[in-house]
């Protein structure tokens, strides 16, 4: 039997050691945490991959299951431990008091001479659950950011203080870790979303060179993000970018997922930022809206994604204006999205 539990990531395309034999006694401790009691600390991010060094690389434990990434605090009970021998990987299956059902899979460093044991299966326990006593985020002291324990880069600096909780990190004046601490997104379809909108944002660079004015740029940020901070709902957490671009064309658009791009013509048009924010608030809307994921949807229900694109480039020429750059940008969001649809 594998003496070793192979680290399950990205890694495993690299070579790995070969697995030796360990006997089947000496795993018999895993079947002590059935019937345990535990309760699940909230997702501090998406990453569904916990991180615990040992000697020069890291064991493994990941979150499997809908249940996840958790918003708050969930109380579960072991039902079962496997041993797949076969994957070398250790699955504890759980069930939440609310009655869903989730993995916690636990797994060894990949270039380690040491084995999986009870003091690394505890330790990863101790950064997810509140049974652990452990605190679970620390401080860069140079940098004062506060980084979650269980990352994969939250080591090589000096450690200052350590918390339970980050709001009292957050008052203390330390700021987060943007890795660590990255928004949960828990909108459907979030990432191809966001996908399709890079995508369309390179066609629309593609057609208009960005205006090279630090001050315009800078003004058309500002007023976005004073229209942001006064939106009437509850933003869905895009991560929204403001650019203006070179056209003659009294035009903006939205890419979903958050690409805003206004035209300078349209900028030349504007008599006061109340005027601008009107126009930023439109095409935030677009987004909020979630109307290119709409289009997205329709394209993907369409029997000929051909015959849609063909709809699509009217509507959007339309939009962008019939002539020159504007018919192309047309064309070429209209083949992003047929294009995303048949992927």
């Amino acid at each position: 039997m594998p003496k070793r539990l192979a680290l399950v990531l990205l890694l495993l395309a690299a070579a790995s050691p070969a697995i030796a034999s360990k006997p089947e006694g000496e795993l018999s401790w895993l079947n002590a945490y059935a019937g345990r009691h535990y309760t699940l600390r909230a997702s501090v991010n998406a990453n569904r991959f916990v991180f615990l060094p040992v000697v020069h690389d890291l064991a493994t434990l990941e979150l499997k299951g809908e249940l996840f990434p958790l918003m708050g605090p969930e109380a579960i009970v072991v039902r079962d431990v496997d041993l797949d021998l076969d994957r070398a990987m250790a699955t504890f299956t759980f069930t939440s008091e609310h009655g869903d059902k989730g993995e916690l899979v636990f797994a060894a460093p990949l270039n380690s001479s040491e084995t999986m044991g009870q003091a690394q299966v505890d330790g990863l326990l101790a950064l997810v659950t509140e049974e652990g006593g452990v605190a679970p985020f620390l401080v860069n002291a140079e940098a004062n950011v506060l980084h979650f324990k269980g990352s994969n880069h939250a080591g090589g600096f000096a450690v200052g203080a350590e918390y339970q909780d980050v709001a009292s990190a957050q008052a203390d004046g330390v700021k987060l870790c943007t890795a660590c601490f990255a928004p949960i997104h828990l909108l459907p379809d979030y990432e191809k979303e966001v996908a399709l909108g890079r995508r369309v944002a390179v066609e629309v660079r593609n057609a208009y060179p960005a205006v090279t004015d630090d001050a315009v740029q800078r003004r058309v940020r500002e007023v976005g993000h004073r229209v942001l901070e006064h939106w009437p709902l509850p933003l869905r957490g895009y991560q929204y970018r403001f650019t203006v671009v070179e056209s003659a064309e009294p035009n903006a658009s939205a890419c979903p997922g958050g690409w805003i791009f206004v035209h300078d013509g349209l900028l030349d048009l504007c008599e006061s930022d109340v005027e601008l924010e009107a126009v930023l608030a439109h095409e935030i809307s677009h987004v909020e809206m979630r109307h290119g994921l709409r289009q997205l949807r329709s394209a993907e229900k369409a029997a000929n994604a051909g015959v849609f694109a063909s709809i699509v480039v009217a509507a959007a020429t339309a939009s962008q204006g019939a002539e020159g750059a504007g018919v192309a940008v047309a064309a070429g969001m209209a083949a992003v999205i047929a294009t995303t649809a048949t992927e």
